[in-house]
């Protein structure tokens, strides 16, 4: 839905920093601060997937377990 307008993980981290709260709320604090995390983590590994060209993308999409556990593998080497 917030790609078909425009809404990006950049956009979504903005909204949330702008609209923390600034006193009190320390749960509401933890919940922002993990979803700030896990949008970064996730733009990450887009930008590693849009890295590949469209042959190095084939490459890797097969249906059998290790294609899918190396393919996961390499991502979340991104991430860390």
């Amino acid at each position: 839905m917030c790609d078909k307008i425009g809404f990006t993980a950049d956009d979504a981290i903005d909204t949330l920093e702008k609209n923390r709260p600034t006193s009190g709320y320390y749960m509401l604090n933890e919940a922002i601060d993990m979803s700030i995390a896990a949008l970064e983590s996730q733009k990450k590994i887009l930008d590693m997937i849009d890295f590949f060209s469209d042959d190095e993308r084939m490459k890797y999409y097969r249906t059998d377990a290790s294609g899918v556990l190396s393919v996961l593998r390499e991502l979340m080497m991104v991430v860390k």
